[in-house]
C-alpha cells in the first residue's frame, strides 16, 4: 500500500515560499517533489537516513527534507523542508 504523504503545515508553507522566492527554479522543485514521492512510496521506513527515533531525513537536491513515517497510519508526515545549500 502507498502510504499517504501529508506536509505539515509549516512544511507547507516554507515550500510555497522557495516557490515564490526563486521561481525560477519552480523546475527543480517540482523534479525534487516528484522524486520524494517516488522514494516515499517505495518504503517510507527505510528513505534517507534516521534522526532520531522517529525522524527520518532525505536530499531531493535542491531540497533536504525531514518526515516522520507512520506505517500504522498508512501515512508518511514532511515536518520540515530546506532549500539544499548550493545548486549542484
Amino acid at each position: 500500500m502507498t502510504p499517504t504523504i501529508i506536509f505539515a503545515t509549516a512544511a507547507r508553507a516554507q515550500m510555497g515560499r522557495y516557490i515564490s522566492e526563486h521561481p525560477d527554479r519552480a523546475p527543480e522543485f517540482a523534479a525534487a517533489l516528484r522524486e520524494l514521492t517516488r522514494e516515499l512510496a517505495a518504503d517510507p521506513a527505510w528513505a534517507g537516513e534516521s534522526r532520531g527515533p522517529f525522524d527520518r531525513i532525505l536530499v531531493v537536491k535542491p531540497l533536504t527534507v525531514l518526515f516522520r513515517p507512520a506505517p500504522g497510519d498508512g501515512a508518511v508526515y514532511v515536518v520540515d523542508v530546506r532549500l539544499h545549500p548550493g545548486r549542484d
